[in-house]
């Protein structure tokens, strides 16, 4: 895209305040107009276009390459309003390493996310079950370093759940925690070891036990906002309007596997909501034909609303759209 066909999109442009580029050749006069851009996802960009340019607006940065170039950081450098760093298809190590080298160019950051999974080829799947101990020494070394405050995990790699060094993360705030096949120890790792999580995206493949809800809803008392798959069930709901005085937001994300909840009673929510010391008013995001089949839509604590009515989250780790 050239600067004269950005002229003709600039009012549009200036509207932008999420925005990923692949493969770009002009990125300098499209990025030029977008004078809200907050959140900037690079894929295949060369940075050196990049480096000397100021954009005092961006908050977020994420890198989808699989290389992580110096240049990036003297763009980080020249704009310290990036508070947020997120790099995609990185063996989290590297990513980690080449951070601890950004605090000679004295990066800071608020938030650092970083994916945590499986499902690359054997010799990266090795290299991981490697490095776990690395990873987590060098987050640490970043937060002490004070390179970052907080820290975001996607998680498809289980084994990452069950080292022994994960409680030690106190500063850990959320989690994407993709499981294919939960079991007894990965429940009780994320609940041991997580605990001042305020923000869980829990998505299991397979249909979710009701023990598993009771468990995280127990010990994850710090949690603000819940993303799970809708069971067809009220299971999913009850542990945590009884034990999560903190939570505001539950997101039930609707699958093709499970029947729509049916006769969700308000009035049943606010009652067991009421007996929980400080709890907070809960809403909860569900499928059009629940959200239709009830005959109120807000009793007391506990409010229902439409899923596609769910805001645009600035967490640093977006929620998954079905």
């Amino acid at each position: 895209m050239c600067d004269e066909y950005c002229v003709y999109a600039k009012d549009i442009l200036a509207l932008v305040d999420t925005i990923e580029l692949k493969r770009c050749a002009s990125i300098k006069c499209l990025l030029k107009y977008c004078t809200k851009l907050e959140y900037l996802i690079l894929d295949d960009i060369q940075p050196k276009e990049l480096i000397s340019q100021k954009y005092p607006a961006i908050k977020q940065l994420g890198w989808t390459s699989d290389n992580l170039p110096p240049q990036l950081k003297e763009f980080m450098v020249n704009n310290p309003n990036i508070t947020a760093f997120f790099a995609s298809n990185q063996n989290p190590i590297e990513t980690t390493d080449w951070l601890l080298e950004t605090g000679r160019f004295k990066v800071k950051l608020n938030d650092l996310v970083l994916k945590i999974c499986n499902f690359k080829n054997a010799e990266y799947l090795n290299a991981l079950q490697m490095n776990v101990p690395g990873i987590i020494k060098n987050v640490m070394s970043l937060h002490k370093n004070q390179q970052i405050k907080t820290l975001h995990l996607e998680i498809k790699y289980l084994d990452f759940l069950l080292h022994p060094k994960l409680p030690e993360i106190e500063f850990l705030e959320s989690a994407h925690v993709y499981i294919e096949d939960a079991h007894r120890k990965s429940i009780e790792s994320i609940s041991r070891g997580m605990r001042n999580l305020k923000f869980l995206f829990y998505y299991n493949k397979y249909r979710a036990k009701k023990s598993e809800y009771q468990m995280l809803a127990q010990n994850l008392t710090e949690l603000e906002e819940f993303h799970t798959i809708s069971v067809g069930s009220i299971d999913v709901v009850m542990p945590f309007i009884r034990y999560s005085p903190k939570l505001r937001v539950m997101f039930l994300e609707t699958s093709e596997l499970y029947p729509t909840a049916k006769n969700v009673s308000l009035e049943l929510l606010h009652k067991e909501r009421h007996k929980l010391e400080n709890a907070c008013k809960l809403t909860i995001y569900v499928d059009e034909p629940t959200y239709l089949n009830s005959p109120i839509n807000s009793c007391g604590l506990v409010e229902i609303k439409r899923t596609a009515s769910y805001p645009l989250s600035k967490h640093p780790i977006r929620p998954l759209k079905s």
